[in-house]
């Protein structure tokens, strides 16, 4: 079958507007690239452009614009196979094919791989395979862009939880062999500590100055007075953090004349520690702010600078006096001492 006798283009027509086509099969498409005989007298065995190449472009959508004209023995297909690389200049591919076997009998293309009469390659696989699929679902296959669908590489797996509040979350680190104890942490004030544990006529006052205004936005965010204060409510102003206490007297310090006499160091000592001493209302608020211990940041704070009950044991157990030198310096943060003693920060 050579291609001299390839009939004119105007006696072809889309595959489409033909009714009776040859049933070609994938047994045909299998006996074409594989156990076809070549002029070698060997299998072809084109495995690569069967399996690998073929269907590929043809699932893609390369194969476009195919035309048939059946005459009495053969049915003559063409078609354009969309390159991989550039898409611009489309390969021709014909075929013909027996009416009654449905055996290919001349392909040829105009890739390299493909030159006649029994060319095989990758596209004249893509073109069979299109036959194939129109001859069974008796329909052309409408080709869809990957990008009109969603993706599907990323799909996230499918969970049913239960919402919950973020103070409710629990984040513990596990670590062989231990078993964590789970604190329950109040939850987050963005607010300085002097404008903390906020009373109920103090947001009753801001409701009231707002209502004056007429209708404000900060009125839905504001809580009523009825829901105010699960916390414990502070009914006296909290004193100082001890820590204030001390940045307080080495300011003074820092401002005396050098160098710093003994006296000068004496007389803040005195200072601090008049300081760090409570009245009985600052311990009461202090108690009433503490009670959730570690759970609460004004522990930690009140703790700074103190001695505590499980630090007693190392001061009773104390011989001599240099022994008491050298717990009151093991309890107390050296660099703290340092810098307390010496401003500057120089020892």
């Amino acid at each position: 079958m050579q291609n001299s006798t390839w009939p004119c283009s105007n006696h072809f027509l889309p595959i489409v507007d033909i009714q009776t086509l040859p049933e070609f099969t994938i047994g045909n498409i299998t006996k074409y690239f594989i156990t076809r005989i070549t002029s070698d007298g060997k299998s072809a065995n084109d495995f690569k452009n069967f399996d690998n190449s073929g269907f590929p472009l043809f699932k893609d959508g390369h194969v476009q614009n195919i035309c048939a004209h059946i005459s009495t023995n053969f049915t003559y297909y063409v078609a354009d196979c969309l390159p991989e690389m550039k898409k611009t200049i489309p390969y021709t591919i014909k075929l013909i094919i027996d009416n009654k076997s449905a055996d290919v009998e001349y392909a040829t293309c105009k890739c390299p791989a493909g030159t006649g009469p029994k060319g095989s390659c990758k596209h004249i696989a893509a073109m069979c395979y299109a036959l194939e699929d129109f001859t069974r679902e008796c329909r052309l296959r409408e080709h869809v862009p990957c990008t009109s669908h969603l993706q599907t590489w990323n799909q996230p797996r499918k969970c049913n939880l239960d919402t919950v509040n973020v103070s409710d979350i629990k984040l513990v680190k596990m670590e062989y062999g231990k078993q964590k104890r789970l604190s329950s942490v109040a939850p987050y004030d963005p607010h300085p500590l002097s404008l903390q544990h906020t009373s109920v006529e103090e947001v009753q006052f801001l409701r009231n100055a707002l209502q004056l205004k007429g209708d404000a936005a900060l009125l839905h965010v504001i809580p009523n007075t009825a829901a105010v204060s699960s916390h414990i409510q502070i009914s006296h102003q909290l004193p100082p953090i001890p820590r204030a206490s001390q940045d307080r007297v080495q300011r003074l310090l820092r401002q005396q004349m050098r160098p710093v006499s003994l006296n000068d160091i004496f007389a803040s000592c005195e200072m601090l520690l008049e300081l760090l001493k409570p009245s009985q209302t600052n311990i009461t608020a202090i108690e009433q702010a503490t009670r959730k211990q570690h759970d609460s940041k004004r522990w930690y704070e009140e703790r700074f600078g103190r001695l505590t009950s499980s630090e007693f044991g190392a001061i009773i157990k104390c011989r001599q006096y240099q022994g008491y030198a050298h717990a009151a310096y093991a309890l107390s943060s050296s660099k703290q001492v340092v810098n307390f003693c010496h401003p500057m920060g120089q020892a």
